[in-house]
């Protein structure tokens, strides 16, 4: 693969002036001369971070020269001299070095000490060509030399950073700020949508499947949004009130809904009828489906991609775009030839052009070969050229050793296209440079200057003529058949190897074209099928697999597994068959059964398949409703369930005798979650009660169901998953959903004893809960419910369904801060269907209070606060107490008699006192 590169020119200039110095200084006459060889110094340097680090934690060892080799050129023979505090030296490498003349490799010190290290540079003779093409005419040597010695100081504590981001515990959109990075990466995968899907443009996660490692899932049914996408749902009037009566939405062959979803954004190209009549590309913002902008095309989306580029000037991801297949106005394309086009994917700006591809472009939907992405954010196609007469040479181009128009190829050919490689500008200051900047003046044949405009073929990694025989007979030419091992007549050669790639081998079957349709799998009996290494494209092995005559294997043809097996199964025998990706040996053979039982017989008809490559483990499920987890390493069966054990008997709702799994797309996967959709294929009428399922990956229980025929391509990118929605035509995001607390004192003025009223609500805001329906149906809010009352208070919600009587709400707790600042939990409450709570609280002492609702979350919501402020007052003071009455039948004279008594010796005392103060008197 080649890395994106843009040396700027005053690199060039720098180097051409220190060259021409050195050259004088060594009285060479002239130092561009053709004849002479001209050696020029080099300076390195060296560095180790972090020091002092601690035992066993993993340092950075950057090493570099100071001057970068010319463009086109990197430093090669380079080493690094490692030397333990024990005198004891080790050598690291040999490196090359990336465009700025240095890299970086890692080092784990394993005791405490001082370690040394040394950059030693080998010295390389600069290649013609590439140094004529920065002037330097003549041979050129950059001399060896090394670093000065740096050291490392380890000791037993390690050294620290700054702490790493917690992942979001409340709402969260993109983008996500590059501070995160280190942890958040895992929750921001993107949905490019780089493998075609079958009958769709846009398809599968990647080349392993519909599973997305780099995400969150929803674990319950909680509904973000929902949007129209087409007309949908029940027509009315004469058209009666039978499954036939609705619109027309379940379009297996001409699907509506194929997502991209990059950096929050929702792209898909709007089909409202059918395949044939596009509404442009739209962009929806995947947090409140509102749309930011249409792309006015014909041409349907194909995939998006987030190319990696690293330069003397710039690193990182750059992009990302939006790319298409078909013609662009203005941009001239070679006649029975594909294009693709470039989109900026933020604002839909047209960015370029891609031309004189092969009619079927690589991932131009079904059967059309492979795009995937390598590990430098490459966007890679792989097919097989098996067209006769294919013309491989664009008028004025070279490609393969052919120099003429009207060469052509009659080899079958595996290609290897390299869609980076293809926007490398020849009339750029250095060939071969990526014009990211995009101000082409490029000329394109007879038609003169096409904008905008690059060539398909100068992205041409490799053309690799494929294997045309098999133990001598031929295979793949005039329709001459091949026996395999049980005398069956052989298939003619395909155009397409349908399973993909996986541990940089691709594996290629030979299919049918004339009786038996290779899309599907069918077989007459045998299977040849090869593997190819993905980078060079030289032949790893070839096999005729002997098949059960006249079955069908698996909708995905094989399965790519993530330790390097791959899975064939054959859909009427229900035989999974894994073989080694490296050298197409079988490794093992298992019988899949329902509990013991023998599975569905529809699932005879479809059975898909899905690889989780974290774990391990390869999952089936079939149109009658069976679902496996397998073992990839040796074909055990983990879990098996069914749609009937998860949602019940189907009853009357269906022909089938059960909830049939949709499997012509297939379902979509993130860590731990497996989503499944109920439904069936080639548009029947749609039948009732059909769910959307999410399937806990460990165990096979339900986590969630919901009301939704989804029969197109589902997608699940940064915690939030969408879909098509048959019963009503608009599209749906599940994932968990901001929400709001509000508290209140009814009375904040009270004395302490006083009982104090506190009432308040828990609210959803997500976006679909201002859209108009919900609003009308909802004025005071849309109330937060709990986990258990989703999905039926979401049907009610957003499918017109009866609101359920049973709705919980959500804890909330409460908790006040006295005037001393000291905090107590008041207590917890749970709020009503409607969303709202109250709660009774005695103060325990004067002052004011803060008062604060706190609702902690949930699967369904994220958490939320808010706090109210109040006053309790001094209890009123105690009365002094009085004399209890007389007991017994007093009569009033008695009472009387003892009041004039006490009044008598009041006076007495009263009298006595005033003698005795006037005898005081001198």
């Amino acid at each position: 693969m080649k890395i994106l590169k843009n040396k700027t020119a005053a690199i060039t200039i720098t180097l051409i002036f220190i060259f021409s110095l050195t050259a004088s200084a060594a009285n060479v006459p002239n130092a561009f001369a053709a004849t002479p060889t001209v050696n020029y110094p080099t300076i390195s340097f060296i560095n180790v971070a972090p020091s002092p680090c601690g035992v066993g934690q993993r340092v950075t060892v950057n090493f570099w020269l100071a001057i970068p080799i010319p463009d086109f050129e990197v430093a090669v023979n380079m080493t690094v001299v490692v030397t333990n505090p024990s005198g004891t030296s080790t050598t690291l490498g040999q490196f090359s070095s990336d465009e700025t003349g240095g890299t970086t490799t890692y080092f784990t010190p394993t005791t405490t000490g001082n370690y040394t290290f040394e950059f030693f540079y080998g010295g390389q003779y600069l290649t013609p060509a590439i140094a004529a093409s920065v002037g330097l005419i003549g041979t050129f040597y950059m001399e060896p030399s090394h670093s000065v010695k740096t050291t490392l100081s380890v000791t037993t504590t390690p050294a620290t950073g700054i702490p790493l981001t917690p992942l979001p515990a409340s709402w969260w959109q993109t983008p996500v700020n590059a501070e995160n990075v280190q942890n958040w990466y895992t929750i921001t995968g993107p949905w490019l949508g780089t493998y075609p899907a079958p009958f769709a443009y846009t398809g599968d996660y990647n080349e392993t499947g519909n599973y997305n490692p780099y995400t969150t899932g929803p674990t319950t049914s909680h509904i973000l949004w929902t949007e129209p996408w087409c007309i949908g749902g029940v027509a009315g009037g004469d058209a009666g009130g039978t499954e036939l009566s609705n619109y027309w939405t379940t379009s297996q062959y001409q699907p509506k809904w194929d997502p991209v979803c990059i950096d929050g954004m929702l792209y898909a190209t709007h089909y409202t009828t059918d395949t044939y009549y596009s509404n442009g590309i739209v962009a929806w913002n995947l947090y409140n489906g509102q749309l930011e902008f249409t792309i006015n095309t014909t041409n349907p989306l194909i995939c998006g991609w987030q190319p990696s580029w690293e330069s003397v000037d710039q690193y990182g991801v750059v992009g990302p775009y939006l790319i298409t297949a078909g013609s662009v106005p203005g941009i001239t394309n070679p006649p029975n030839s594909g294009e693709y086009n470039l989109y900026d994917a933020m604002t839909g700006t047209f960015v370029c052009s891609i031309v004189g591809g092969p009619s079927s472009l690589p991932g131009y939907g079904f059967d059309t070969g492979a795009l995937v992405t390598d590990p430098n954010g490459d966007l890679m196609g792989y097919y097989i050229n098996y067209t006769t007469g294919y013309q491989l040479v664009q008028p004025g181009r070279t490609w393969a050793g052919l120099t003429t128009v009207n060469q052509y190829d009659s080899t079958p050919t595996l290609v290897e296209w390299n869609m980076t490689d293809a926007l490398e500008e020849a009339a750029l200051p250095f060939p071969g440079e990526i014009d990211w900047t995009i101000a082409p003046t490029f000329t394109f044949g007879p038609a003169g200057v096409s904008m905008g405009a690059y060539q398909y073929d100068e992205g041409v990694e490799y053309a690799v003529p494929i294997p045309t025989t098999f133990d001598g007979a031929l295979i793949g030419t005039n329709n001459t058949s091949v026996p395999d091992d049980n005398g069956y007549n052989g298939l003619t050669y395909g155009n397409t190897f349908t399973g993909g790639i996986g541990s940089n081998v691709i594996v290629a079957t030979y299919g049918d074209s004339t009786t038996l349709a290779p899309s599907v799998g069918e077989t007459a009996g045998w299977l040849i099928e090869a593997g190819f290494n993905q980078y060079t494209g030289a032949l790893l092995w070839i096999y005729n697999r002997t098949e059960t005559p006249f079955t069908r294997l698996s909708e995905n043809f094989f399965t790519l597994a993530g330790d390097g097996n791959y899975v064939d199964l054959n859909q009427a025998t229900d035989v999974v068959t894994a073989y080694n990706i490296q050298t197409g040996a079988e490794r093992w053979t298992a019988t899949l059964t329902a509990g013991g039982a023998t599975p569905n017989p529809y699932d005879d008809y479809g059975i898909q398949d899905l690889i989780n490559t974290q774990a391990g483990v390869i999952f089936f499920w079939g149109l009658g409703g069976d679902i496996w987890a397998v073992n990839e390493t040796n074909g055990n069966v983990i879990w098996w369930t069914s749609t009937t054990k998860l949602t019940g008997p189907s009853g009357i709702e269906t022909p089938y005798g059960i909830w049939p799994l949709w499997v012509q797309f297939g379902g979509i996967a993130c860590p731990g979650m497996l989503y499944l959709s109920e439904g069936h294929e080639y548009s029947p009428p749609l039948f009732h009660g059909a769910q959307y399922l999410a399937i806990n990956m460990t165990n096979g229980q339900l986590l969630w169901k919901i009301l939704a025929f989804a029969d197109t391509a589902a997608e699940v990118s940064y915690g939030i998953l969408t879909l098509f929605n048959s019963y009503d035509g608009q599209v749906y995001a599940f994932g968990k959903g901001p929400s709001e607390t509000t508290v209140a004192a009814l009375n904040p003025a009270t004395t302490v004893g006083s009982t104090m009223i506190i009432a308040g609500s828990v609210m959803d805001i997500s976006a679909g809960s201002q859209q108009e329906a919900v609003k009308a149906n909802f004025p005071n809010g849309l109330p937060c419910v709990s986990d258990a009352s989703m999905t039926q208070f979401m049907e009610a919600v957003y499918e017109q369904q009866p609101m359920p009587t049973n709705i919980t709400g959500v804890p909330v707790t409460l908790s006040e801060t006295d005037i001393n600042h000291n905090t107590y939990t008041i207590g917890t409450t749970t709020t009503s269907s409607a969303g709202t709570f109250s709660f009774d609280w005695t103060p325990p002492i004067p002052g004011n209070y803060t008062i604060v609702a706190t609702f902690g979350g949930t699967a369904s919501y994220y958490g939320s606060c808010a706090e109210t402020y109040a006053y309790a007052g001094s209890a009123p003071a105690t009365p002094a107490p009085t004399a209890s009455p007389p007991t017994g039948l007093a009569s009033t004279e008695t009472v009387m008699l003892g009041v004039a008594a006490i009044i008598i010796v009041i006076v007495v005392c009263v009298a006595a006192l005033a003698i005795i103060m006037l005898r005081k008197k001198p």
